[in-house]
């Protein structure tokens, strides 16, 4: 790819394990809940990494308008952790990714959080624990007392 492309808000590069392509999202206020609809666009389905970031760019135009409430609901205390390449822009606007470890959570009102840590700046098997620990105090918060703000 060329530096010369522009990547809309609301699409990332996903890069890990076996899986290489775009992750759309769309949010949306519903009933005055903020909700999110995603896609992945993998790049052997589409036929290369321009054709899945059109493909995801052209789904996120035409979900903006006609998005449908999520099928697929989490309910509070399913959380995960797991190995992923990790993306950002720098100032100048060039893509940086990174390997880390990222958990999920979702709190007592059914809201995704997440922490990550680097594997580069931690090594795998501390980041992997720190993951894992937050992970176990954010499910022991939602067994006791009110949830914390976490994430």
């Amino acid at each position: 790819m060329t530096s010369e492309i522009i990547i809309p808000k609301g699409i990332t590069r996903q890069e890990y394990g076996r899986t290489r392509g775009w992750l759309a999202r769309v949010y949306r206020t519903v009933q005055g809940e903020q909700q999110c609809a995603r896609r992945l666009f993998s790049d052997g389905v589409h036929g290369g990494e321009l054709e899945a970031l059109d493909a995801a760019t052209e789904w996120q135009r035409l979900q903006r308008g006609t998005w449908p409430p999520p099928t697929k609901k989490r309910t509070a205390g399913y959380g995960y952790v797991q190995r992923t390449l990790r993306s950002y822009r720098t100032p100048a606007g060039e893509l940086r990714t990174y390997d880390a470890f990222e958990a999920w959570f979702w709190d007592a009102e059914e809201r995704p959080r997440s922490t990550s840590w680097s594997i580069e700046s931690h090594g795998a098997e501390l980041a992997q624990s720190r993951c894992d620990e937050w992970l176990a105090r954010c499910r022991d918060e939602l067994d006791g007392e009110p949830l914390a703000q976490v994430g």
